[in-house]
């Protein structure tokens, strides 16, 4: 190969696109939909207006809508005439139908901020918007007025009608500010200026809104040139413009704010325009607060000291009009209880300071947050950020959290300003002890522990340049915020919040489940543990996950929780289970009041919250099994409970705020008390954290697991070496602190306990018995007491099950035994009690396990010597004519469901017993109905010990990979699992194990077809075990799996939970030690390659060997042939001596392109070139690079890359955009060098 070689063509070529003539044309679109046209489906969908501008019908066959240029055939419009001087209307949803009834949808959607919209015919442009329409808005069409010749937005919209007056023919361009947001430390003058000649600007200084009726005007001197407004800024100042001219629409407003520290530390008590007290809407006077307390600054720190706690944290500026805030009818500061979407006020919102990022704004809605911290007596509230399309962007894309967080997107978040476990708390024993961490450690240890929580950090927050304290920010729980991470649409996911008072607020449920005030899921987990039905509360609960979120609240002493502050999602579509997060964990530990290290919160059994659910769990002997090897993962071993690792979680997070503190005690520490709280005080009680709570806690909190039989008297085994990497042969012992018992251990990842219950079962009630039935006319007023054993049943009717009718037979026909038909117009119930004998006390004894078996339809509540066991779309309560709750499908009735009743067993007798039903139909004329029950139980076994475990006498040789789990058995009790993964051999890590490949959007949208690859980059052998995706997708290495040198493994839908992002999203991949093998964001949008997003491609790493950067887009590529290549690679290597070629294929007028392209928004030209590159070429890289002079030359903007007809790829490039009114020639040139 050659090394080094950069070869630079000259290459230009002029570019004319072909079109054909039509009298059919694009006259009318929207893009932003409002609501101002519903389609069929009641959505606000973009639409496209046609207009057959001929005195002739026009047939549409043979027509395309496109928005890609260089896909001009992408939808095809429906085989339909357009009469003369008539109109046709596509809704642009992407929703990709056409129905001669309603409406056609094409299967795209339009972009607000312009793209290129076409009407072609036979694959040539007939009507477009090239190179692309101007940015659009809220509710207002864009199009072509024919009286008045002008391209422009209408006063109206007007479809399927003769188009409006054209309001405006354009939009003034953006106001630029000659110096950006952030800190300065001396006076300036900044220049703020537009490209559009003759437009006046306008500015103000004090938050509010620049327009027409307000602010400082500055006119043209010339309508021929820009207009400038030079401002002079020597103080802290939120500067916000626009630009105005007649007939054009107004530039949107732009904010700069400028803070000067200086100033920021002398911020007054009563600062200029702000009123002061605060008088809210009720006439209540509150005392204002805005002063940096001059006891502090200068005196308690140094300026200097402030000034670099000002600094040390992120800041977050808002910007509104300050009534919007402190005005006594509107401003949401001084009526903090508003709420809903009337209090929402609209902000600028800057980010300032953020690391690796630069200084950024977003417009915003912000409304108070919280319970509690809304009183007026704790005047720093809880903020929470909305971002919609009302105000600008309806997504905030910005990295808040880093650049290797799971997601740079964000619908809202919340700024919370301490409360509860901060210096503005009422109460002497809480802002005596504040510690401003205690919820973002909840966050962390259930992170640690596993688990996806909201992204947090703390930041600094200014109100129109006001200083307003340390906040902390973190991402909002709802089904938006579940979407985002975890996949799907917002539409398929479910949430409720438990709040004050065991109220359970709704999140995305159905007008019923909004009206009972909890989702039939969460219902359903309630019965199905109130009945032992482990079975069914697994079919919406991670028990793993689960507990943990229960052990994690109970070790850390969360008081105000599960009766409040429970956060839960559910995704709906697939059907998954619960998943839960932590939410205002500040009343914990030692800031729970008079309360000390021994708090005990492990006997809460909240109606409908965790714990209840907990409580009706702990009676199966599995579960407390299960909870105790939690128990025994996170508080042992280095766990993320153990003393150390929570400490160390809370002294990073100590550290991170520690300066900031300073900065917050000169701003809110003299609220409560004199001298005001500062640094000391908050170090007093960070030292008692550290004294009192993790260096005593532990033991405390294992004992209260004990004495609720959580965890077992019994200690668990322990290993020479806890896991990791270890050498070929290594001798591992393994210790029992007991005096007694003996260690089981397997070498296979198994369990070495097995539950001591038979598999097979043993029948109580066969599926054909003899029953008594009772069919009611009218309320004999039996309450419950026939379910009773004693009941005295001898006048009821006798038969064998199963029990049922059918008017026409049926799927039943086979199962009925005893028809009834005549409960058919009688009643909607049926009672029937099936007696059953335990013969003797042995038996009784040996009973583990108890399961009911029902065929049903189509509902039935089950009793078991008068105690409710079961039920199945049964109302509560029962009445004598109840009803079945909804409908049960014959294809399912006729099949046995299996609920497990073992929570019953200390409720049977020796001798006789009694299981009663009360089958249900949906209505007394229903058509059928069936109740055919089983009963039938297990029996313990002696011991329990798996076929897999070994009793261990003697040290284990290990010479491979896997995990080792052990127990110690005593007197017939085991103790917790101890489990550890060794590693023998190299371990997979950063350096050796890279992304190659991923297929995110195979063509067609199949996901079945999407894969990601890895690759093995050393040469040896490396051990995969312990490795897992964290976010993207979701998958961990078994124990033995390991990867041969240079070679690459495929993974697919089939084998890893989620599915990749179309859109893009952060892939990590973590090793066994939870460090970062690889951390990147791939992308869809420039300088990102397109054609993988769905166009056939794979996106390929180029030279994955050569360890380059995964988080840049230049290495990678789209792959050679579709579907991509998994499990090798598609590069050619470059062998001959023409680079040229080989990068570009040829240097034809074929293969470089050039065009001119405007910017209407910003009254710019910019030159583009396009290239057909060679994609296999990975040797090489390729660039195009622009000269105005031909001396200086920078490289081109990357736009984009599509596949041709002939699966070739085209990039094209853009330069540095021009004044239209610019005299300057601009010149390209090729770039190909090796790499």
């Amino acid at each position: 190969m050659i090394k080094n070689l950069t070869i630079i063509g000259y290459l230009f070529f002029f570019l004319q696109t072909e079109r054909v003539h039509s009298k059919l044309i694009i006259s009318e679109f929207v893009t932003n939909n409002n609501g101002s046209l519903l389609d069929e489906d009641d959505d606000p969908s973009d639409w496209i207006e046609l207009l057959n501008t001929s005195e002739k019908p026009i047939s549409l066959e043979g027509y395309y809508l496109t928005d890609e240029e260089d896909n001009l055939k992408k939808w095809k419009l429906p085989n339909e005439v357009i009469p003369a001087n008539d109109y046709f209307l596509v809704f642009a949803s992407g929703k990709d139908r056409i129905n001669e009834i309603s409406s056609s949808h094409a299967n795209f959607s339009l972009s607000s901020s312009g793209e290129y919209l076409a009407l072609t015919f036979d694959g040539l442009p007939v009507s477009e918007f090239s190179p692309k329409y101007p940015n659009q808005y809220k509710d207002i069409s864009y199009g072509y007025n024919f009286e008045e010749k002008i391209e422009g937005y209408f006063a109206e919209i007007t479809p399927k009608n003769p188009n409006a007056t054209v309001l405006y023919t354009g939009k003034v361009a953006d106001t630029k500010f000659s110096n950006d947001r952030g800190f300065y430390q001396n006076p300036f003058n900044v220049t703020i200026s537009s490209k559009t000649n003759g437009a006046t600007i306008i500015y103000t200084t004090d938050g509010s809104k620049p327009t027409l009726e307000n602010g400082i005007k500055v006119t043209p001197i010339d309508s021929n040139q820009e207009t400038q407004a030079v401002v002079s800024i020597n103080k802290t100042t939120p500067l916000r413009a626009a630009a105005f001219k007649e007939g054009l629409m107004p530039s949107n407003i732009d904010t700069q704010t400028y803070l000067f520290l200086e100033n920021v530390l002398d911020q007054p008590k009563r600062p200029e325009g702000y009123p002061f007290p605060w008088i809210a809407r009720n006439g209540q006077s509150i005392e204002g607060d805005y002063e940096m307390d001059p006891n502090v600054v200068g005196k308690l720190y140094s300026r200097d000291e402030l000034k670099e706690s000002l600094l040390s944290l992120p800041t977050i500026s808002i910007v509104t009009n300050k009534d919007n805030l402190f005005d006594s009818k509107s401003g949401i500061q001084v009526n903090p209880k508003d709420s809903g979407p009337d209090s929402e006020r609209e902000i600028s919102l800057e980010f300032l300071n953020f690391e690796n990022s630069p200084n950024s704004q977003e417009n915003a809605g912000l409304r108070m947050n919280g319970n509690a911290s809304r009183l007026v007596s704790r005047p720093k509230h809880n903020l929470r950020v909305i971002f919609r399309d009302d105000y600008g962007e309806g997504t905030l894309n910005y990295p808040l959290f880093g650049k290797n967080a799971e997601t740079e997107r964000f619908n809202s978040f919340i700024l919370r300003g301490g409360n509860g476990n901060s210096w503005i708390h009422p109460h002497r024993s809480v802002y005596e002890n504040a510690m401003y961490i205690r919820d973002q450690w909840f966050r962390d240890a259930h992170e640690l522990m596993g688990y996806p929580e909201a992204l947090q950090r703390e930041v600094h927050v200014y109100f129109n340049g006001l200083y307003w304290g340390m906040h902390h920010l973190f991402e909002r729980i709802e089904e938006e915020w579940s979407a985002e991470r975890f996949g799907g649409n917002k539409e398929d996911w479910e949430g409720f919040r438990v709040v004050a008072g065991n109220r359970i607020e709704i999140i995305n449920g159905t007008d019923e489940e909004t009206r009972k005030g909890i989702h039939d899921s969460w219902l359903a987990v309630l019965n199905a543990a109130s009945q032992g039905n482990m079975e069914q509360v697994k079919e919406y609960l991670d028990l793993n996950s689960f507990i943990d979120y229960i052990i994690l609240n109970f070790q850390a002493g969360n008081n105000d929780w599960d009766q409040n502050n429970v956060r839960a999602m559910r995704r709906t579509n697939p059907p998954g289970k619960f998943m839960f997060f932590c939410h205002d964990s500040e009343r914990a530990g030692l800031n729970v009041g008079a309360a000390s290290v021994t708090i005990d919160v492990t006997n809460k059994n909240n109606p409908r919250a965790p714990t209840s659910i907990h409580n009706a769990l702990t009676k199966n002997k599995e579960y407390k099994i299960l909870f105790a090897d939690r128990v025994r993962l996170h508080l042992f071993n280095d766990g993320a409970l153990t003393p150390k690792i929570s400490e160390d979680l809370w002294r990073k997070r100590a550290d991170g705020i520690r300066s900031a503190l300073k900065a917050e005690s000169a701003r809110w520490g003299d609220l409560r008390k004199e001298p005001p709280l500062n640094l000391s005080d908050w170090e007093r009680s960070l030292k008692r954290e550290y004294e009192q709570w993790f260096s005593k806690r532990h033991p405390i909190a294992i004992n209260q697991f004990r004495s609720r039989g959580l965890y077992p008297s019994i200690e668990a085994p322990d290993y020479s070496q806890h896991g990791g990497e270890v050498p070929p042969n290594y001798s591992l012992t393994i210790d029992n602190p007991n005096n007694e018992g003996t260690i089981f251990y397997t070498l296979d990842g198994s369990d070495p306990r097995t539950p001591a219950i038979e598999t097979n079962d043993i029948i109580l009630i066969e599926e054909k018995t003899s029953a008594k039935v009772l069919i009611q006319s009218e309320d004999n007023e039996l309450g419950l007491s026939w379910t009773d054993i004693n009941f005295d049943d001898s006048s009821w009717g006798t038969g064998q099950t199963g029990i049922g009718f059918e008017r026409i037979a049926g799927d039943f026909e086979s199962i009925i035994n005893y028809p009834i038909l005549e409960m058919r117009g009688k009643n909607s119930s049926c009672l029937i009690r099936l007696p059953f004998e335990i013969p003797d006390k042995e038996t009784l004894t040996q009973i583990a396990s108890l399961k009911l078996y029902m065929k049903y339809d189509d509902g039935f509540a089950a009793f078991i010597n008068g105690k409710f066991v079961a039920g199945k779309n049964n109302p509560d309560p029962l009445l004598w004519n109840s009803r079945a709750t909804k409908s049960h499908p014959d294809q399912l009735a006729a099949e046995y469901e299996s609920i497990d009743i073992t929570s019953m067993v200390p409720e049977l007798l020796t001798g006789r017993n009694m299981l009663a039903i009360q089958g249900m139909n949906t209505s007394r004329s229903g058509s059928d109905f069936l109740i055919s029950p089983m009963l039938t139980y297990g029996t313990k076994t002696s011991v329990g010990i798996s076929e897999s475990a070994f009793a261990y006498s003697a040290p284990i040789n290990l010479s491979s990979s896997g995990k080792i789990k052990s127990r110690i058995l005593n007197d017939g009790e085991w103790s917790a699992i101890n489990e550890a993964n060794f590693i023998v051999g190299s371990p997979a890590k950063s350096g050796n194990l890279v992304v190659s490949e991923l297929l995110y959007n195979p063509i067609g949208n199949s996901e079945e077809d999407e894969f990601i690859e890895l690759m093995n980059i050393s040469n040896e052998s490396i051990e995969l075990s312990g490795v897992q995706f964290s976010s993207g997708i979701s998958y961990k290495f078994k124990d033995n799996d390991r990867l041969g040198p240079l070679q690459r493994l495929v993974l697919t839908p089939s084998d890893y939970d989620g599915q990749l992002d179309n859109g893009g999203e952060r892939i990590t991949l973590i090793d066994s030690k939870g460090d970062i093998i690889e951390s990147f964001r791939y992308n869809d949008k420039a300088p990102w390659f397109k054609s993988p997003d769905g166009n056939g491609p794979s996106l390929v790493r180029i030279a994955p060997t050569k360890k380059t950067d995964p988080e840049e887009a230049s290495n990678w590529r789209p792959s050679v042939s579709h579907n991509g290549n998994p499990g090798s690679t598609d590069a050619s290597p470059f062998e001959g001596e023409d680079l040229l070629s080989y990068a570009i294929q040829s240097a034809t007028e074929q293969t470089i392109r050039y065009k001119i392209t405007k910017d209407i928004n910003d009254n710019t030209t910019s030159l583009v070139c396009s290239i057909s590159r060679n994609l296999g070429a990975d040797d090489v890289r390729v660039s195009v690079e622009f000269s105005t002079n031909l001396k200086d030359w920078n490289e081109g903007e990357f736009l984009s890359d599509s596949i041709d007809p002939s699966n070739k790829s085209e990039l094209s490039w853009k330069s540095q955009p021009l004044s239209v009114d610019s005299a300057n020639k601009q010149f390209a040139r090729l770039r190909v060098s090796t790499r």
